[in-house]
């Protein structure tokens, strides 16, 4: 869901694709089992665009949720994936794009939060 009258934001949209589709959007249906529950929500805060991505997965237990931006740091098999989606989210949009993420996790549900910058044209 998202709102028709969402302004432009800041953003480079080849990045924001890999971080939208290869890493969280493919992260959520691994982790449902291809079974489930995807929702993506886009809201309008003023200066900022909120997206939540909301998977009805198994959860994330704390200990795992405050590692997941490092690293190297994986909850897959070692066969599976590249290691380095979540850390590579992190540094794209916080480093990139000036917009927090953040990860709110418990048994039947998992979202990711990032808030980005609406486009201000320069005068």
């Amino acid at each position: 869901m998202y709102e028709s009258s969402l302004p432009k934001i800041w953003a480079d949209g080849s990045k924001l694709s890999q971080v939208w589709t290869n890493y969280l959007i493919d992260n959520a249906l691994d982790a449902m089992n291809n079974n489930g529950i995807l929702e993506l929500v886009m809201k309008n805060y003023g200066e900022r665009i909120e997206v939540h991505i909301t998977d009805s997965a198994s959860g994330m237990p704390p200990e795992i949720q405050a590692r997941i931006f490092e690293p190297f740091f994986t909850t897959k098999l070692f066969c599976k994936g590249s290691r380095l989606g979540l850390e590579v989210i992190g540094r794209l949009v916080e480093n990139r794009h000036q917009g927090p993420i953040s990860v709110e996790s418990y048994p039947g549900k998992t979202q990711f939060m990032i808030s980005l910058p609406v486009y201000q044209p320069q005068a």
